[in-house]
């Protein structure tokens, strides 16, 4: 559940987005998750645990498979199959692959509607997503479960964001502890592209949960669509301190040296995202533009391949800094 921030390459596109707060989902991000075939860990009664360690540790392509094993153990109990889903949607996010996490995300607020920490994480996705409509009644759903400051959404199901951020600017004087209350208002300020509060609410996150990884990546993020990048590479490398093997981190840190022309730096940061997940599309296409920019079109048979070893021998991440 973190951000992504904007590649210059798509800056028109990002803004003609935000300007569609009703779009209807498309049919990909609507369509039942997708498993991946074949799966070394099916009809593995261990894979829930088994998907634990890996994730813990950062292993997140190869925890993915075996989450997708375990939510489809016919003898589990609904409250794994749910936490599996919830894990394997997480994985996903850290994977830098929104789409996936929200299908998988779906799937564990389908079995648990109540699940609170469910409902947050797609708040987030969504607006990774540029889906505002979704990403508000998420956190909606997510307020109206607090303790002591669901009032404050009581009967409401729909509002816009400037009413939303204002019921969760009311739950942080009631609750300033409660930096999940903080990172929510980070996230609504950032609907609107406010992304001064959305520091401050994000600092504030930070400061009362100062080993979460994400909220650091958020504020990188933030910063960076507030075209602060260099300030942004030192919050990505506060999360990468924290979680060495964070796959949105690396990619967000390519995209702030491209953002300042950077573009042969940024190249060695996407290439480590792409070996912790070579299925990230996005990476790919972000490699092939910072390629372009640095004149290596000799290197883009590589891309086509898909072949990251190659492409890092060119491209050291110690080498580019």
């Amino acid at each position: 559940n973190e951000f992504t921030q904007t590649h210059p390459q798509y800056a028109n596109q990002f803004d003609s987005a935000w300007n569609e707060s009703a779009r209807v989902i498309n049919n990909e991000r609507n369509s039942e998750y997708v498993f991946k075939h074949p799966n070394p860990y099916d009809g593995n009664v261990n894979a829930l645990q088994i998907g634990k360690g890996l994730a813990k540790t950062g292993v997140l392509s190869e925890a993915t498979l075996a989450l997708e094993a375990a939510v489809k153990q016919p003898e589990a109990q609904q409250s794994s199959i749910m936490e599996a889903w919830r894990l394997l949607g997480e994985a996903h996010a850290e994977n830098d692959d929104d789409v996936r996490a929200i299908a998988a995300m779906r799937e564990a607020h389908r079995l648990d509607p109540l699940d609170a920490q469910v409902a947050l994480q797609l708040a987030v996705s969504h607006t990774n997503e540029l889906e505002k409509t979704e990403a508000i009644q998420h956190a909606i759903l997510w307020l109206r479960q607090q303790q002591g400051v669901a009032h404050l959404v009581e009967g409401k199901t729909i509002m816009d964001e400037n009413e939303a951020r204002d019921a969760f600017r009311e739950a942080s004087r009631l609750q300033p502890e409660n930096a999940d209350i903080h990172a929510v208002i980070g996230v609504l300020a950032h609907l609107t592209r406010d992304y001064d509060e959305a520091v401050r609410a994000f600092e504030t996150a930070a400061r009362l949960n100062p080993q979460d990884h994400r909220l650091h990546n958020k504020i990188g993020a933030t910063r960076a669509n507030a075209a602060k990048s260099s300030e942004a590479i030192s919050s990505y490398r506060s999360a990468l301190d924290l979680k060495p093997n964070y796959t949105r981190a690396w990619t967000n840190m390519g995209i702030g040296f491209a953002n300042q022309g950077r573009y042969e730096a940024s190249v060695a940061y996407y290439l480590r995202a792409l070996e912790l997940n070579p299925n990230a599309d996005n990476a790919w296409g972000y490699l092939r533009i910072s390629l372009g920019c640095t004149g290596r079109i000799d290197l883009m048979p590589l891309v086509d391949e898909k072949n990251v070893r190659a492409l890092a021998r060119e491209f050291p991440v110690g080498g580019t800094v």
